[in-house]
C-alpha cells in the first residue's frame, strides 16, 4: 500500500514538473511568433538596412519594449536570445530526463503542444486591429501578455522547489 502511494505521488510529481517545464515552451512559442510578426515594423521603427535587420532578428527577442537606440536594441535582443535558446533545449531535455520510459514521449509532447499554443496566442494577439501600425505599443503589450505565463512559471517553479 505504501509503495502504491509512493508510485502515485512520484507520477503526479513527474506530471507536475513536466507541465511546469512546458510553460517554458509556451513562452518560447509566444516570443518566437511575436518576433516573426515584428520584423516589418522593427525595420521601419529603427530604419534598418538588410544587414541590421538580419542581426536584429537573429539575436532574438526581449529588447522590443525597452530600447531607445539601435545599440540598446541589439544588446537586449542578444541577452533575450540566450534565454530563449536555453529554454528551447532545456525544457524538453529536463522532461525527458525525469520521466519514466513508458510515458516519456507523452510528457515531452506536452512541451511541443505548449510551443504551438504559444505561437497560436501570439498570432491571435498580432491580428488585433487596434494595434496594427503601432509597433511600440504592440510590442509593449505583447511583453505584458507574456508576463502572465512567466509569473505562473516562476510561481510553480518556486512551489515545486519548496515541496
Amino acid at each position: 500500500m505504501a509503495q502504491d502511494r509512493s508510485s502515485i505521488s512520484s507520477r503526479v510529481y513527474v506530471i507536475y514538473v513536466s507541465v511546469v517545464a512546458a510553460i517554458g515552451g509556451l513562452l518560447f512559442g509566444f516570443d518566437t511568433a511575436i518576433v516573426a510578426g515584428a520584423t516589418r515594423y522593427m525595420k521601419e521603427q529603427f530604419s534598418l538596412n538588410s544587414l541590421q535587420e538580419g542581426w536584429a532578428v537573429s539575436i532574438v527577442l526581449i529588447g522590443c519594449a525597452l530600447p531607445k537606440t539601435m545599440a540598446e536594441f541589439m544588446i537586449f535582443r542578444f541577452v533575450g536570445g540566450l534565454g530563449i535558446g536555453s529554454a528551447s533545449i532545456l525544457a524538453p531535455l529536463y522532461i525527458a530526463e525525469i520521466s519514466p520510459a513508458r510515458i516519456r514521449g507523452a510528457l515531452v509532447s506536452v512541451n511541443q503542444l505548449a510551443i504551438v499554443t504559444g505561437i497560436l496566442l501570439a498570432f491571435r494577439f498580432r491580428r488585433n486591429p487596434h494595434l496594427s501600425g503601432h509597433f511600440g505599443q504592440a510590442q509593449r503589450i505583447g511583453r505584458l501578455l507574456a508576463l502572465c505565463p512567466d509569473v505562473l512559471y516562476r510561481f510553480f517553479l518556486h512551489l515545486g522547489s519548496s515541496a
